[in-house]
C-alpha cells in the first residue's frame, strides 16, 4: 500500500505521501511532454526513425493523449462535470518531508 504501514513515524508517512504526490505530478507532466513529442511526428516518422509500427503508434498516441487530458483536468484547464484544479489538494503535500 504505497509503502505505508502502521509502524511508521509521522515523518515517514509525510515523506512517503509527499513523494507519491510529487511522482504523480511529474508523471502527468512528463506524459504531456510525450504527447507533444508524438504530435510532432507522423506515423511514417515513427516507423522510419524508431521502428514503431502504425498500430503501436496509434496505441501510443491514444495513451499519451488520454494522459494529457488527465493533466489538463488536474490543472483545471478542462472540466469534469464541475471543473476542479487537483493541484489545490496535491500541492500542499508535495513538499512534506523535503
Amino acid at each position: 500500500m504505497a509503502g505505508l504501514s502502521k509502524g511508521m513515524t509521522g515523518d515517514q508517512v509525510q515523506v512517503t505521501l509527499g513523494t507519491l504526490a510529487k511522482a504523480a505530478h511529474k508523471a502527468l507532466k512528463d506524459a504531456t511532454d510525450g504527447d507533444d513529442f508524438l504530435k510532432g511526428l507522423s506515423d511514417a516518422d515513427l516507423l522510419a526513425d524508431y521502428g514503431i509500427s502504425n498500430a503501436d503508434a496509434a496505441k501510443l498516441r491514444a495513451g499519451m493523449s488520454a494522459l494529457n487530458d488527465l493533466w489538463r483536468i488536474y490543472r483545471g484547464q478542462d472540466a469534469l462535470p464541475v471543473a476542479r484544479d487537483f493541484r489545490t489538494d496535491v500541492k500542499p503535500i508535495m513538499g512534506l518531508g523535503f
